[in-house]
């Protein structure tokens, strides 16, 4: 029986994403190393947080992978979101909120 490798990787929330974590600021996951992408992780914060946070991050937050920010096609379907974005072992993941002016 061959063993499944696993890759750890870290969630930190910001400002109004924390409404949806009840004030938690992070958050750590075990990703199969064949589903090691941001769509897989954001589907794991659907089962821990809901639905409408996962469409929050997609359609108002900033996402910032290893300190790099992310420019993703936010026109696509919540369920093909974020499949491109490949995850490593230790990787972290910032959701940035939405900056507001003034």
């Amino acid at each position: 029986m061959a063993s499944s490798k696993s890759i750890s990787v870290t969630v930190e929330y910001f400002g109004p994403a924390k409404q949806y974590t009840n004030d938690k600021s992070q958050d750590n996951f075990q990703l199969s190393i064949d589903s090691a992408n941001l769509h897989h992780l954001l589907l794991k914060l659907t089962q821990l947080y809901g639905k409408d946070f996962v469409e929050y991050i997609k359609s108002s937050c900033g996402l910032a992978l290893d300190g790099e920010y992310q420019t993703l096609d936010r026109t696509i379907s919540v369920e093909n979101f974020g499949k491109e974005v490949v995850l490593a072992d230790g990787s972290e993941l910032v959701i940035v909120p939405p900056v507001s002016g003034g």
